[in-house]
């Protein structure tokens, strides 16, 4: 239940924060694909938390490694836009206290649910 609750919450701040941003319309390339990823990494969490498989589980190894790529590009640009101060320090504690358990989940996922995956039809194939 709790991580229902989680992948929610979650989706509900991803969407909100997409309408809110000051640079929606004005978006770059590398900014459209981190937002996919991220997207997508939210879909892991559902699929998580309501244990059901979608894709494979090489996909979610795979993007598992291309979302931590991702967060740590988005340390360095994040260290290059802002001070070393405590409201940088205070921004990346809420931040990385936020998408972190997104990656427990979908590491989960990917890696310990092996029943969950024996019926998958799309696996079965590969």
């Amino acid at each position: 239940m709790k991580w229902k609750v989680y992948a929610w919450l979650l989706g509900v701040l991803f969407i909100s924060s997409h309408f809110t941003s000051p640079e929606t319309g004005q978006l770059s390339d590398i900014a459209v694909l981190r937002k996919i990823v991220s997207s997508v990494l939210i879909l892991g969490t559902f699929c998580y938390a309501y244990q059901k498989a979608i894709l494979t589980r090489k996909f979610w190894k795979i993007l598992l490694g291309v979302a931590a790529i991702d967060e740590l590009c988005g340390v360095v640009e994040f260290k290059s836009e802002y001070d070393f101060d405590l409201v940088f320090i205070i921004s990346f504690i809420i931040s990385y206290g936020i998408i972190i358990p997104s990656f427990v989940a979908v590491y989960r996922y990917a890696f310990n649910l092996n029943g969950l995956w024996v019926n998958n039809k799309l696996s079965e194939n590969l």
